[in-house]
C-alpha cells in the first residue's frame, strides 16, 4: 500500500507445503528478510497472487480443500498479530474453475481478477452497482439519561441548607452534581433550588429548564463507538421507528473501501482511524407504495490494539 512491504509467492524451502506466501521490508529500496504469513494463510497446497486492498485487507488465491474447485479467492485481515481465518469470496467471483489474481479499486465498487472459467485465462471486471450515498444525516437515539451540573453555585455553610434537584418526574435528588435517567418521552421541567432543611420548603430556586424528550423516527442502525484493528463486529439494522414505512434494502460503505448491501454485517477494519460509516436505507409506504431513501452516518473509532 504505502511502498514499503512487498507480498509474493514462493515455494522455497520451510514452507507449510506447495507455494507460500511471504512479505519482505523494503527499506531504501533494499528488501529485507523474507517473513512467511504463516499457518493462518499457507497451506499444505499452494497459495498465490496476494494483493492487499486500499483497505488493508489481503486477498489471494488457494487450491486448498473447502473452496469451489482449482484455484479460489480468499480474504483476511491481520489482527492481534496475526492473519485472521481466510473468507472464502462468494460464487459471485470464484466458480468451479481458476479464480485468481484480484485487484480492488480504491472506491469499493470495482474489482478485476483472472479466470479460466471459459477454456482461457481471461481478466474480469467485477462492477458493484450501489445507490448514490448523498445528503447523509447522523444517526441519532433516543436519550433519557442525562448530567445535571450547575456551575454558577451558591455557598451552602449551614448544615440545615442543602441542595435539591427536581427532575419534573417525581423524582428528586441532593446532590449537586447528579446523573438522572428518564423512564419515557416528555417534557420535563428541571429545577436546582437550595432547600431549608427545617422547614421543609424552598429557600431560593437557583436554575431551571425545560428538558424535552424527543422520538427519533428513523430506522434502529447499533454498531460500536470504538474497536481495535481486526476486531469483528456487527452492524445491526433494524426497523426502529420509521413511521409507516417497511425496509426493503440497506447498503453499508464502511469507509474503508468496502461496500455490502444487506447481508454485509460483519467486518473487520484492518488500519486504524476514524471509520465514518454510511449506511444507506430504502423502503416503501405501506398505504401509499412511495419509495423512500434515507443516508445515515455512524462515526466508529478504530484503535491500534
Amino acid at each position: 500500500m504505502d511502498g514499503k512491504r512487498l507480498y509474493f509467492s514462493s515455494d522455497i524451502e520451510g514452507g507449510f507445503g506447495g507455494k507460500d506466501i511471504y512479505y519482505s521490508e523494503i527499506t531504501n529500496g533494499v528488501c529485507g528478510p523474507l517473513i512467511n504469513l504463516g499457518k493462518e494463510i499457507n497451506s499444505a497446497s499452494n497459495e498465490f497472487f496476494p494483493f492487499i486492498s486500499p483497505s488493508g485487507k489481503l486477498y489471494f488465491s488457494s487450491d486448498k480443500i473447502g473452496g469451489y474447485g482449482g484455484l479460489d479467492i480468499y480474504s483476511s485481515v491481520f489482527f492481534d498479530n496475526k492473519w485472521s481465518i481466510p473468507e472464502l469470496l462468494d460464487s459471485a467471483i470464484n466458480s468451479a474453475f481458476d479464480d485468481f489474481s484480484i485487484v480492488w479499486h480504491k472506491n469499493g465498487t470495482e474489482a478485476y481478477f483472472s479466470s479460466n472459467r471459459n477454456g482461457t485465462d481471461d481478466v474480469f471486471k467485477i462492477t458493484i452497482d450501489y445507490p448514490e450515498f448523498t445528503n447523509c444525516e447522523e444517526l441519532k437515539e433516543e436519550q433519557f439519561c442525562y448530567e445535571f451540573y450547575e456551575e454558577a453555585t451558591v455557598n451552602v455553610d449551614s448544615v440545615e441548607m442543602i441542595y435539591e434537584w427536581d427532575f419534573g418526574d417525581g423524582t428528586k435528588d441532593n446532590s449537586l452534581g447528579t446523573y438522572h435517567c428518564y423512564s419515557k418521552i416528555g417534557t420535563y421541567h428541571v429545577q436546582l433550588s437550595i432547600l431549608d432543611k427545617i422547614i421543609g420548603e424552598k429557600y431560593k430556586e437557583i436554575a431551571s429548564l425545560d428538558l424535552e424528550i424527543k422520538e427519533v423516527f428513523q430506522p434502529s442502525v447499533s454498531a460500536p463507538d470504538s474497536l481495535v484493528v481486526g476486531e469483528e463486529f456487527t452492524l445491526n439494522v433494524k426497523q426502529g421507528k420509521w413511521k409507516n414505512y417497511v425496509i426493503e434494502n440497506f447498503y453499508i460503505d464502511y469507509n474503508d473501501s468496502t461496500i455490502t448491501k444487506n447481508n454485509g454485517l460483519s467486518h473487520r477494519y484492518a488500519l486504524a482511524g476514524n471509520k465514518e460509516l454510511r449506511i444507506l436505507i430504502t423502503g416503501r409506504d405501506a398505504i401509499t407504495n412511495e419509495i423512500k431513501m434515507n443516508c445515515f452516518n455512524k462515526t466508529i473509532t478504530v484503535k491500534d490494539k
